[in-house]
């Protein structure tokens, strides 16, 4: 109504207008410079391209306080159910300090200053984000300032994006993964996490996705864009038979070929590299792979695995000019076998390409590098099923041909594939005839867990540096 009345003066120009406000009878005369009482003359309306006749149309800063009308004072341009004064001067002192709201802000306001009806511009509104509107939370009693305060079951509207990266009932699961999988963000006990099939890892912009079930992982893509970095293929069998890696400074492919349902050919092609590529030989628990770079008649590796399929140890020929070096990396279990507790590589023999002669290198000049592993008996380790699949590619690829976050080594470990249980660290170690270094995992795992898995896991890498992984389940 006051703003119906103020339309009026408009109309008449000069003569006087009786206010609508019960506590002020004194007629308001227009001022012809300013006809909308805004505060901001016609002539810089004029320049702002703002509207001289419309009081809620003009830039804030072009605003002379002195000169605003009483009319203006007590509309509310925003609509959010607090009068133009009172945004501007909350203490009630008259004065325009800086400590105000903004009158052409819904969202800027102190909720104890709404004197007014609110718009229903404002009541459709969600001020804090949370995908509940303004209008539902004055009815629910919640703070529409706070994104974590609201009822769950009465979001009405979709959430701002930052609110998906909030975890409001700390449970180590954001409120994106719980809105995504229909649970409570406010219940710590309400999450996708009872199960124990692995789905989906998120680490910073990437989640790791696993498909069939948690049988196979599928893909690495970017959160927001769903961009691919990693993308995996397999055939009506579930075998492996593609990789695909978004590298810099090009794209990785990989590809595996199976000659009754065993792989018989790895091939990786590369944008700026030379193609790689290896046949691969199976022979009862013995698997040999050739590339052409081994000695005649021999090979470039020999796994060698128990009847449980247990790696147990691999032997590899590494050539260094024309002498060729013949290592051995043995791994060692606990008693069951449900743990890798280390392995060891020791560069053994050399092998002379002209004589067709291995020799034995001298005991003080053998290379030794050792690796001792450390596990939670309290936490299972949930890529250990999913992992299955693609452990043979994984150790046929030994840091040569499938990098680690392929197997998402880079969160776990890429050791605790070989585990049910989930690692705390390793040392590795590596001796000659002169010295002896010992270096750290580079990281110390924090787990959150229910029902022995991890919901949520924290790398610390002890300079102040640590970064976060969900893991969601079904």
């Amino acid at each position: 109504m006051k703003k119906i009345a103020f339309m009026m003066c408009l109309a008449i120009f000069t003569m006087g207008c009786e206010s609508d406000d019960d506590s002020n009878d004194d007629t308001e005369q227009v001022n012809p410079d300013d006809l909308d009482g805004d505060g901001v003359t016609n002539q810089q309306e004029t320049v702002d391209n703002t509207n001289p006749n419309d009081p809620c149309s003009f830039v804030l800063n072009s605003q002379y306080y002195p000169s605003i009308s009483n009319t203006w004072k007590d509309l509310d341009c925003d609509g959010d159910g607090v009068t133009n004064w009172k945004e501007l001067d909350p203490d009630g002192n008259n004065l325009v300090e800086g400590n105000g709201t903004s009158p052409l802000q819904e969202c800027d306001f102190i909720l104890e200053d709404q004197t007014v009806t609110p718009l229903q511009s404002w009541l459709d509104r969600d001020c804090d984000g949370d995908g509940v509107t303004n209008e539902q939370e004055v009815i629910d009693g919640t703070d529409i300032f706070d994104l974590c305060d609201f009822i769950y079951g009465n979001q009405n509207v979709e959430p701002w994006v930052g609110w998906f990266t909030f975890d409001c009932d700390e449970d180590g699961i954001t409120n994106g993964t719980e809105y995504e999988d229909g649970t409570n963000p406010l219940d710590p006990t309400e999450f996708n996490g009872s199960g124990n099939i692995l789905r989906e890892i998120r680490a910073y912009d990437k989640k790791h996705i696993y498909n069939n079930n948690g049988a196979n992982f599928d893909k690495t893509t970017a959160i927001v864009n769903d961009y691919v970095f990693i993308n995996h293929e397999y055939n009506t069998e579930g075998k492996l038979t593609h990789v695909f890696i978004d590298d810099d400074p090009g794209d990785i492919n990989i590809y595996f070929t199976y000659t009754n349902n065993k792989i018989s050919q790895v091939t990786r092609i590369e944008s700026f590299e030379e193609d790689y590529m290896y046949d691969v030989i199976h022979e009862d628990n013995i698997i040999y792979t050739y590339d052409g770079t081994e000695p005649d008649g021999l090979y470039t590796k020999k796994f060698t695995f128990d009847s449980q399929d247990h790696l147990i140890s691999v032997e590899s020929f590494e050539a260094f000019g024309s002498t060729f070096y013949k290592s051995v990396q043995i791994f060692n279990y606990d008693p069951t076998f449900e743990k890798l507790l280390s392995f060891r590589t020791e560069t053994v023999e050399g092998y002379n390409d002209e004589t067709d002669e291995f020799y034995s290198l001298y005991p003080n000049n053998y290379l030794i590098r050792e690796s001792t592993f450390s596990y939670n008996e309290d936490v299972l380790n949930p890529l250990y099923e999913s992992s299955q699949n693609i452990r043979l590619n994984i150790i046929l690829g030994f840091g040569k041909i499938i990098s680690s976050e392929v197997s998402t080594g880079n969160i776990f470990g890429s050791h605790s594939l070989f585990s049910e249980k989930l690692m705390t660290g390793y040392v590795y170690t590596f001796e000659n005839s002169t010295n002896v270094s010992t270096f750290g995992l580079g990281w110390t795992p924090v787990y959150v867990q229910e029902n022995g898995l991890p919901t949520r896991i924290r790398r610390d890498y002890g300079v102040g540096d640590f970064d976060v992984h969900d893991l969601l389940y079904e």
